[in-house]
């Protein structure tokens, strides 16, 4: 009988060591990831284009502090090199989410990519967790609510309604929707010739900004001077060159707008739409 219980308590005492020696191995898990590290929003980028498939392009620019070592990335520059910081704030891998996609390490505030959706952007923000590998070995995760802010009106490109005639004078028109600044550009095409040279090199760019409450041009030299025209909310883009096409013609038109938050924290919505013609397209001929 004596002989059982010892057997008995023997068995027991073992079980229960069996089951410390896991809770142990639990707490260090979750021990792996400090929690030392803490971020500040520099700015926040918002890009929706057309051509994305629903998918906007999401870039939040973030400062580091490590809370253990008292240390935090100085402000004092836009962008400056992270090798120049002690390794404690030298990360060798961040990204959103473990195994995400990665943030731009070699400067900082570092810049991390993103999309959303059209929903999420309507919820005004979005938690995202940060992981990161520091130089000296400590390794975090931390949470950080990225603010969304609201988006700027789709512009719509009202001119050419149908494919330019070949060798028409350039012109676009599209609607004003109070931007702070547009960004203009025809892509003229031609057939490819499998030589690895991009077809579409040919065409013009133009920049207009709101100065004041009036849209005028940003260029310093262009080859073919544009002049512009704003009447009931249209905006006219006129120059001299030739609208010459093999294969199509893309007219892009970019609308884009700066704020900050009542924080203080930056942010940048850009809009892009674009109408493309081929030369297949009866109009053109």
């Amino acid at each position: 009988m004596n002989k059982f219980l010892v057997l008995f308590f023997t068995i027991f005492l073992s079980a229960c060591s069996i089951s410390i020696d896991l809770n142990s191995s639990d707490t260090d898990e979750e021990s792996e990831y400090g929690e030392d590290v803490s971020f500040e929003i520099d700015q926040v980028y918002i890009i929706d284009s057309e051509f994305s498939d629903n998918a906007i392009a999401l870039k939040f620019n973030l400062f580091l502090s490590r809370d253990d070592v008292g240390l935090k990335q100085p402000k004092n520059m836009a962008l400056s090199h992270t090798i120049d910081l002690p390794i404690e704030l030298y990360p060798n891998i961040m990204t959103i989410e473990e195994g995400g996609s990665s943030c731009f390490i070699p400067v900082y505030p570092h810049a991390c990519e993103t999309t959303i959706t059209a929903d999420e952007l309507k919820k005004g923000s979005k938690e995202y967790e940060i992981y990161m590998e520091f130089e000296d070995g400590y390794i975090a995760k931390e949470k950080i609510e990225i603010p969304f802010p609201e988006m700027i009106e789709d512009t719509e490109i009202m001119f050419p309604v149908t494919a330019p005639i070949q060798g028409s004078a350039y012109k676009v028109k599209f609607k004003d929707v109070g931007a702070d600044g547009y960004n203009v550009l025809v892509d003229l095409c031609h057939e490819y010739l499998n030589n690895g040279i991009n077809p579409c090199l040919d065409g013009e760019e133009y920049h207009v900004s709101r100065n004041d409450g009036k849209l005028e041009f940003d260029f310093a030299e262009d080859f073919y001077m544009p002049t512009l025209e704003v009447k009931n909310d249209i905006i006219e883009v006129n120059t001299s060159m030739e609208v010459n096409y093999d294969e199509s013609v893309q007219y892009t038109v970019s609308s884009n707008k700066s704020g900050e938050f009542e924080n203080g924290i930056k942010y940048y919505v850009e809009s892009l739409v674009s109408k493309v013609f081929y030369t297949k397209d009866e109009d053109a001929k």
